[in-house]
């Protein structure tokens, strides 16, 4: 799959809720509720690029994959340590600039006020005012864990305020064709309710 077509999907996807497509992958895919929106601008799908720390040391790596990202990019942090800080204001800043539609981390964040001036989602187990280490160069591109999700570079990640979702690029076809068949359902089922069937009986003929 080549970026402009990737990049369709991606637009494609943006157009569902987390809750939908998770229901459309089969249950599948979803990062935990731990990793919530700090920072929640509007519902976004983009590609990943990720990082990993080494022992809590993540900056050098954050720094390399925000090289590698391009506009409408997420960039996913496995910070290697959850108790750490992965980022604050300058990076959030130069991510929004950059045209990066989230930045995601199993580990925490600092300088929220500033964060919520910028035009990027911010998910993160939580706020620590301590600062990130930069002691190791960690990774980029590799397969990361994020919430008990294993993310690999590519893949397509979905984010509203319910959530985030992780999409493996060969299984996003059978998802967008499941999600416009649940939608139909869902069409019909409100419908249906509309006209004076209880909820029951909605759901009971779909």
């Amino acid at each position: 799959m080549n970026r402009d077509e990737a990049l369709r999907i991606s637009k494609e996807l943006e157009k569902w809720s987390v809750a939908d497509l998770y229901e459309a992958q089969g249950k599948y895919g979803d990062i935990s509720h731990t990793i919530y929106p700090v920072h929640f601008v509007k519902r976004f799908s983009g590609i990943a690029v990720t990082a990993r720390g080494f022992q809590g040391s993540v900056m050098g790596a954050v720094i390399d994959a925000m090289e590698k990202a391009q506009p409408g990019d997420v960039l996913v942090i496995d910070a290697g340590d959850e108790s750490s800080t992965s980022f604050g204001g300058s990076t959030a800043f130069a991510a929004h600039h950059r045209g990066i539609a989230a930045l995601i981390t199993n580990g925490y964040v600092r300088d929220i006020a500033e964060i919520k001036t910028l035009a990027v989602s911010v998910y993160a187990a939580g706020v620590n005012i301590r600062g990130s280490l930069r002691s190791h160069r960690g990774w980029i591109q590799i397969p990361v864990s994020i919430g008990g999700c294993v993310i690999h570079p590519g893949d397509f990640i979905v984010g509203d305020e319910d959530g985030l979702l992780a999409i493996r690029p060969e299984r996003v076809f059978p998802v967008l064709e499941a999600v416009r068949e649940k939608d139909a359902r869902n069409q019909i089922i409100r419908e249906n309710i509309r006209k004076g069937m209880s909820l029951r009986q909605a759901l009971e003929e779909n």
